[in-house]
């Protein structure tokens, strides 16, 4: 019997299969084809969660930019107005027609006696699609207040501008 695998190695050896032969009867390291695809199911469906909840949080981040201009320009109105007894005098400083991240873009309407600083997104831009808090406005009364889903339409010195202008929507 010995003299049999021997001439089954000497052969096996000529033709070099015998090692091939044990290697594939080895263990091979790698995953398998329903490995990966489990593997990328679970991927897709983790995207597929996470995704529109970034895009969400990005989006209220962004709407910083808005706020925080139109208070930065309503100071500004205030000390022109403390200092000529007009919000719409001449010898005020220009204001800054887009915020300074480029988000959105702004205007502002005033009388010598009042003033409405407003924030609308700008067209085409990334915070075009944000249908929660399309746009946002400051009043010389220190009203604020904001438009869309989350908006709050109300004006008034008491209002604070609702979910859009402290960041919770």
């Amino acid at each position: 019997m010995m003299s049999h695998f021997r001439s089954l190695d000497r052969v096996a050896r000529r033709a070099g299969t015998r090692a091939r032969l044990v290697r594939s009867l080895e263990w091979q390291p790698g995953f398998t084809l329903i490995e990966l695809i489990i593997a990328m199911m679970a991927i897709g469906i983790l995207t597929a969660i996470a995704y529109p909840s970034y895009t969400k949080y990005v989006s209220r981040g962004r709407r910083v930019d808005a706020t925080a201009t139109l208070m930065q320009d309503a100071q500004i109105l205030e000390r022109c107005y403390t200092q000529y007894f007009a919000y719409n005098s001449a010898n005020c400083p220009t204001l800054s027609t887009t915020s300074p991240l480029g988000y959105y873009k702004i205007s502002l309407t005033a009388t010598a006696s009042t003033y409405t600083l407003s924030a609308t997104p700008v067209s085409g831009g990334a915070q075009a699609s944000d249908s929660a808090c399309t746009a946002f406005s400051i009043n010389n009364t220190g009203g604020r207040c904001s438009t869309g889903t989350s908006g709050n339409n109300n004006c008034s010195a008491d209002t604070l501008g609702g979910n859009c202008w402290n960041g919770r929507s």
